[in-house]
């Protein structure tokens, strides 16, 4: 009796347990806009899980636009509001997973995706509160990585 006791509550418990642990990742309406966003507050309350999955689907799905958007003309993508917007949340995504590991103290994956906006993303533009690139933050966040190796070097 005692075995069927022991058995029910393991099982019992490991049902409980994920609900408890996992969290549902709402994706929203799958728009980059919205995808950037939740990937911004996810940073902002250091999940993870959110950070990942948010970046992901954006990455996902709009990644190669992107890249398309960032090879066309300076006039053409100054007209062109919803390709500048779609190249601005995805520089987004990516500044936000390299965030995400800067604070994590991952330095060489963290260089990976910002560089990726400084090659392949660096005409983007985020208007909102104000007007600022990624790439600059993303130039920015480099020059701190190599302080960072160039310090531990010489603590070595």
């Amino acid at each position: 009796m005692k075995k069927y006791a022991i058995w029910f509550a393991l099982f019992w418990l490991g049902g409980c347990t994920p609900g408890a642990y996992h969290t549902k990742i709402d994706y929203g309406d799958f728009t980059p806009r919205t995808l950037a966003a939740k990937s911004w507050a996810a940073l902002d309350h250091r999940h993870t899980e959110g950070v990942w999955a948010y970046t992901g689907k954006c990455l996902e799905l709009y990644a190669q636009a992107g890249r398309v958007v960032n090879a066309m003309p300076p006039d053409v993508l100054t007209v062109a509001h919803k390709e500048s917007e779609l190249l601005s949340n995805v520089a987004q995504c990516f500044l936000v997973r390299g965030e995400a590991l800067f604070q994590q103290k991952d330095y060489n994956r963290a260089r990976w995706y910002f560089q990726a906006i400084l090659h392949y993303y660096d005409k983007s533009e985020v208007r909102d509160a104000s007007v600022w690139k990624p790439s600059e933050f993303a130039r920015q966040r480099l020059l701190e990585i190599d302080r960072v190796k160039e310090q531990t070097e010489k603590a070595e």
